[in-house]
């Protein structure tokens, strides 16, 4: 036991030999695996534990049986999973060989460890019949479902979900149930559990019995919205960085980092350019805007911005004079209307407001 493992460590056989082949570590669990002790074996050749010759090893690690040599003269076949470790400092490796030991009792099936596998998993799980109908699935499937399993069990997937994205996960299902073979699915949709939408990696297996028969379709949801966004903002640096600057003139690039931001970053943006004074008189702007309020939003009024002096939802802007230096873009929100532009009432051509 230690600070680190405060459990009995010599439930698994563990050894360490060097680079040249010597043993140079033996615990207890090897001990009571083979029957020899630490002092008849730490610091002599490994290979005097072997009843054949020594296995072909290539790359860091290894697993496979050999055959051992016991106390007495016998011999014991065991599985064993190699390693090999270098230390930080760069001085001479070793290899870590460890087998766990045969339980002291055949594990019963009422074990709570096997149903926690599937019911408690802090992943989404779920099983599909042959008939793509679900079966089982545990707590977390549950909860992004937003239904109890009592009453989920029997439905398929594109009726527990109702959406277009359900429909398209089902016919990967029956894909992988006609075909035997796993798929990976990335989909983004609102599930019946969640207040939001979230990108998922759904990923699918076939279910096979005991004469390879394929009887249904696993199904594991993993959450990967994080990764999803932090692509998104690459890909919106990487697309700004080719759209923004592409002349020298100062009104286009203002027009250009307005289309960048709509509809990704807001609903509506406004860029304030001044000319510079000439003989001591204010600065005068020279566009106008080009927009849509999205379903849901508050459109556009005269002072440019959104929340204005509109009452109507969803509905183009019309162009109208702006006060002097704004120049505006408009576009939907996220859910994917169509954005809509007033011809002539692009800022990069220089136009001044009629």
């Amino acid at each position: 036991m230690s600070p680190e493992y405060p459990f009995d460590e010599a439930a698994t056989a563990r050894a360490v030999i060097d680079d040249v082949g010597t043993v140079i570590q033996w615990n207890e669990g090897a001990r009571r695996l083979l029957g020899w002790t630490a002092d008849e074996v730490v610091g002599r050749p490994a290979a005097r534990l072997l009843a054949d010759s020594a296995p072909e090893v290539s790359g860091p690690r290894w697993h496979g049986t050999v055959t051992l040599r016991l106390p007495g003269g016998r011999t014991k076949d065991v599985w064993l999973l190699a390693h090999h470790r270098r230390p930080a400092d760069g001085g001479p490796g070793h290899w870590l060989v460890v087998t766990p030991l045969e339980p002291s009792a055949p594990r019963s099936p009422d074990d709570p460890l096997n149903a926690a596998s599937l019911i408690q998993s802090p992943c989404a799980l779920a099983v599909y019949d042959e008939h793509l109908r679900l079966h089982t699935l545990n707590d977390a499937m549950a909860r992004v479902i937003g239904l109890p399993a009592e009453r989920a069990q029997g439905l398929r997937i594109s009726e527990l979900g109702g959406k277009p994205q359900n429909e398209e996960l089902e016919r990967h299902l029956l894909q992988v149930l006609s075909t035997g073979q796993a798929q990976d699915v990335q989909t983004f949709l609102r599930s019946g559990g969640e207040d939001r939408a979230h990108a998922w990696l759904a990923r699918m297996a076939p279910v096979i019995d005991a004469e390879g028969r394929v009887r249904g379709v696993c199904l594991a949801a993993h959450d990967i919205s994080e990764n999803h966004r932090a692509r998104q903002r690459l890909q919106l640096v990487n697309e700004a960085s080719v759209r923004i600057g592409s002349t020298l003139d100062v009104t286009r690039t203002a027009q250009e980092l307005a289309d960048v931001c709509v509809p990704v970053l807001a609903d509506f943006v406004s860029v304030d350019l001044l000319e510079p004074p000439r003989d001591g008189r204010a600065a005068v702007g020279r566009h106008l805007r080009a927009g849509v309020a999205a379903p849901g939003r508050a459109p556009v009024g005269e002072s440019g911005l959104p929340g204005g002096d509109g009452q109507a939802r969803g509905r183009g802007v019309a162009p109208r004079r702006l006060p002097p230096g704004r120049l505006a873009a408009g576009g939907p929100d996220h859910r994917g209307v169509p954005r809509r532009r007033h011809p002539g009432a692009m800022a990069g051509r220089g136009r001044r407001p009629p």
